[in-house]
């Protein structure tokens, strides 16, 4: 956790902001397999990547243009 807070402390000023994204980030790439969950339309992959984005670009969902919003082949 450390080190996603170093890396994440200069995008983010806000302490509970950078916690959250810390824990997100934690939580997907240790447990993502372990995490059951179905995604209409989505590729597993799409929604992973979608995640990725939105935590590393201090973006929103509105502001991100990912391959997420792009249906299931």
């Amino acid at each position: 956790m450390n080190y996603l807070r170093t890396h994440f402390r200069s995008a983010y000023s806000d302490e509970a902001d950078l916690e959250a994204r810390c824990l997100l980030a934690f939580s997907a790439a240790i447990a993502s397999d372990l995490i059951a969950a179905e995604h209409p339309e989505h590729t597993r992959e799409q929604i992973l990547q979608r995640a990725a984005t939105l935590l590393f670009s201090g973006s929103t969902g509105d502001q991100v243009n990912a391959t997420a919003s792009e249906p299931r082949a």
